[in-house]
């Protein structure tokens, strides 16, 4: 009951956050009450329908849709965004907003969030390297797209949304795109006994440290995959990061 109260609060502050074309603000809310973030607004997005889904609270039914339909009209026609994002910047990542707006689909009738999703999954898959399983464009600026490289936490964000935009929709490249480049994590950990924070599209090191969030986030995706295959490997490596996880 303690943590449904204080869930309870967060979305009491979110719903007085909402701005009125129904976006939610960018960046850090103590610097900016004004700015839209299209990735921000889908996630909060996902958070007030998992509250709906929970609680039967129907204040969230509007702020929610508001929210969804706002994300859906920013998505430039290709399925990218590149208006209300982190610098400006089209990212695979996006993947993580999208999967949303088909979630969200699934239970509530707004035209068109169906649509929205498949086509950013189609315009993210279109970003993979056939050779190494890598999805470019997945880090947080133009220097990491250059470089091909990118932080463990959002190659988990750009998987993890691929993976639920897949399943949903049914689509088989989806999954076996996450599943490859999945298998190249798995590969990385065993020969380097730890993920390094940043890889690159040949998924070498690429910094000394790890990260953490990335670490949780790609142990998740990995737990998703086992139940679908029964590959004890995943399961392995999932026990084997949740461990340093603790430690730290």
């Amino acid at each position: 009951d303690a943590w449904l109260a204080r869930a309870q609060r967060c979305v009491d502050f979110l719903l007085s956050i909402q701005l009125p074309s129904g976006a939610f603000p960018a960046l850090e809310i103590a610097d900016n009450r004004s700015e839209p973030s299209a990735f921000n607004s889908a996630q909060i997005a996902h958070g007030l329908h998992a509250w709906f889904r929970k609680t039967q609270d129907r204040r969230v039914l509007d702020p929610l849709a508001r929210a969804a339909r706002w994300v859906r009209d920013v998505q430039d026609q290709d399925g990218a965004w590149r208006q209300y994002v982190y610098q400006r910047v089209a990212s695979a990542y996006s993947a993580h907003a999208a999967c949303w707006m088909a979630e969200i689909a699934g239970d509530l009738e707004i035209p068109g969030l169906l649509t929205c999703a498949e086509r950013n999954l189609r315009w993210v898959l279109q970003l993979r390297d056939p050779e190494t399983g890598w999805i470019d464009r997945c880090g947080f600026t133009s220097a990491d797209h250059a470089a091909r490289r990118s932080h463990t936490h959002t190659i988990a964000y750009t998987l993890a949304g691929v993976l639920s935009m897949s399943e949903r929709l049914q689509i088989d490249e989806g999954v076996a795109a996450v599943e490859t480049a999945a298998e190249r994590l798995l590969e990385r950990l065993e020969r380097s006994r730890s993920l390094p924070g940043v890889l690159d599209w040949r998924w070498r090191r690429q910094a000394d440290y790890v990260c953490l969030t990335g670490d949780v986030q790609i142990a998740l995706i990995w737990l998703r995959l086992a139940k679908r295959t029964h590959d004890l490997r995943l399961v392995n490596a999932v026990n084997r990061r949740l461990k340093t996880v603790e430690e730290a």
